[in-house]
Order: structure tokens, then sequence, then C-alpha cells
């Protein structure tokens, strides 16, 4: 037990073990210029209203082949 005015030590903890539990991955991929597309999404003409509520926008990008 701790008097006053004491400080607990610091635990020394390596940069592996700091960061353990994150995990980090990634998918190749090609990126195309087009600027139409672009700035229909940056509108936000792609979003959908949400159970019919237009306060609430979600994007509904499936794709049926």
């Amino acid at each position: 037990m701790m008097n006053k005015g004491e400080k607990e030590a610091k635990k020394d903890v390596s940069d592996s073990d700091k960061y353990a539990d994150l995990l980090v991955f990634g998918y190749a991929c090609k990126l195309f210029r087009d600027d139409e597309k672009a700035l229909y999404h940056e509108h936000g003409k792609h979003l959908i209203p949400w159970m019919g509520d237009k306060s609430i926008m979600i994007d509904r990008s499936v794709e049926q082949t």
C-alpha cells in the first residue's frame, strides 16, 4: 500500500506491447480519375434517406450482378 506523497512507479512498456492489439491491413486497388463521379459523391447525390427519414442519409452502394 502506498503512503501519501508516494508516486506509483511507471511500468516500462515496450513499443511492441503498446501496440499489440492493433491490426492494420489493406488491399491493392487501382484509382481512376473521374471528376464527374467525384462531384456526384461530393454533393451526396449517391445517398438515400434511411427508412424515409431525409435527416438521416445512408450510402446504398449495393451492386447486384
